[in-house]
């Protein structure tokens, strides 16, 4: 997924994958994804003069998530 970075306080990057309908925030203190995110709420988000007050208003209790773990490299 192709993360955007933006300007704010709290949100670093954003990306949206609209197959799944998955949002992933990274935020300063971590990664999360947001599932069955409308299309049209990452388009706001992205629009937003504060992304972190629209993420507070209307993802952040809204949508099921979970913290993004990366695939570590397995070595042999």
């Amino acid at each position: 997924m192709k993360m955007q970075p933006v300007k704010s306080s709290l949100i670093i990057a954003v990306g949206y994958d609209e197959s799944f309908e998955i949002l992933r925030i990274q935020f300063r203190v971590g990664t999360y994804d947001y599932y069955s995110v409308p299309k049209f709420l990452y388009e706001n988000l992205m629009s937003a003069f504060s992304k972190s007050r629209y993420y507070a208003l209307f993802i952040q209790d809204s949508y099921a998530y979970s913290p993004f773990v990366k695939e570590r490299e397995l070595t042999y």
